[in-house]
């Protein structure tokens, strides 16, 4: 009597469907198939996937690839980053403009190339001041575009992408235009003026780090 009084206590039957759950079963069935999960979440790896039996292997590293997956930034987090970014590079630049005579003038470049451009088609080429505000615009979704590839997966790919693309956008900013443009931008051969480049460009990329880490702390 008393095995089956248990018996009968671990059965949960559900009237609306018919359906009964042996209670202790399931729940060690279900502590058993999802017990690699919780570890993955733990922060347990592929390495100790390996060492598991070959039934929770496949399961282990499924979640391994679930986990990494669900950390990744998103599209909206890359691209809001991105801008951020941007707009602290294009903020310092036009700041330092008017304090500092050889402060990098991005701008410039970014005029000569539309004029350029314009020439070529044929089409009539505004005046400088009429450039200003398109150039301003298309500086910022460019930038914007390529600090988007900042974000990573985790903190330290993110900061050490964000020291590495600044680096080479400033280096970038520097060498590119004398081939797209009509020469070498303002001032350019300036020591100065070449270390605030270089600079300003890794200060936009570690802004877009400190956005992405900011959203990956505000989904944990």
């Amino acid at each position: 009597m008393g095995n089956t009084g248990r018996e009968q206590s671990d059965r949960t039957c559900v009237a609306s469907d018919r359906t009964c759950v042996h209670a202790d079963t399931d729940r060690a069935a279900h502590h058993t198939r999802w017990e690699p999960l919780k570890h993955i979440r733990r922060g347990v790896g592929q390495g100790d996937c390996a060492r598991r039996q070959p039934d929770d292997r496949q399961l282990c590293l499924v979640g391994t690839f679930l986990e990494s997956t669900a950390i990744m930034p998103t599209l909206t987090s890359r691209l809001v980053s991105g801008a951020i970014g941007a707009g602290v590079l294009t903020a310092i630049h036009q700041a330092a403009q008017r304090v500092r005579d050889d402060a990098p003038r991005m701008d410039v470049v970014g005029m000569e190339v539309i004029e350029r451009t314009l020439a070529r088609a044929g089409a009539t080429v505004p005046g400088r001041e009429q450039l200003f505000y398109p150039t301003l615009a298309g500086d910022l979704i460019a930038n914007g575009i390529y600090y988007s590839v900042v974000p990573a997966a985790s903190a330290r790919q993110t900061w050490t992408r964000a020291l590495a693309l600044g680096l080479i956008a400033g280096a970038g900013a520097l060498l590119l235009p004398r081939y797209v443009a009509s020469g070498d931008p303002p001032h350019s051969h300036g020591v100065a003026n070449q270390v605030m480049t270089v600079a300003w460009y890794t200060a936009g990329a570690i802004a877009t780090a400190a956005c992405a880490e900011w959203f990956r702390r505000s989904d944990r």
